[in-house]
């Protein structure tokens, strides 16, 4: 038999699901600032190519506490709400994709930080461009999903080759 690891996670929970529910330990730890810290410092810091951020700095607690500690973005000036609200006023941090060294810039809301992002990116009603013109010549990529011509956007502006079609 094959091992399948969402089978066996499955089955672990369901066989454990009593234990678990009734552990003080893990509630707390689940409802921790230390929880949150560890899960988003992990996103920031690991490589874009390896799906995360890519946040290089030399001082990461500072990085935390601001992020921890701001109320309003650094921008608009607006309240910070809940992660994925409709208004876009969750909190980002912001920071400089083409660069290899300190990277961080600010704490953000959402919507600040993707207009920043999205300079050079339009949408005409059916898909996103991204177009830029360097030294008399046009460069254009487009796709019907926005995060992938950000992305684009990103590895071209730092350099990187990129082949088109």
């Amino acid at each position: 038999m094959v091992f399948n690891k969402k089978e066996w996670s499955k089955q672990n929970y369901l066989d454990n699901k009593e234990r678990l529910k009734n552990c003080p330990n893990r509630i707390a730890y689940l409802k921790s600032v230390n929880r949150k810290k560890t899960s988003l410092l992990c996103g920031w810091k690991t490589p874009p190519k390896s799906g995360g951020f890519g946040l290089i700095t030399d001082n990461i607690n500072y990085v935390w506490n601001k992020y921890l500690n701001s109320t309003n973005c650094e921008r608009c000036n607006v309240k910070f709400g809940e992660f994925h609200n409709s208004e876009g006023s969750w909190k980002t941090m912001h920071h400089d994709h083409n660069s290899n060294s300190e990277n961080f810039r600010n704490i953000l809301c959402h919507r600040c930080n993707m207009q920043i992002d999205s300079k050079n990116i339009y949408y005409d009603g059916n898909r996103y461009h991204y177009s830029r013109q360097d030294f008399g010549i046009r460069h254009r990529k487009s796709s019907k999903c926005y995060y992938k011509i950000v992305i684009y956007k990103w590895l071209y502006e730092a350099g990187y080759a990129i082949e088109t079609n």
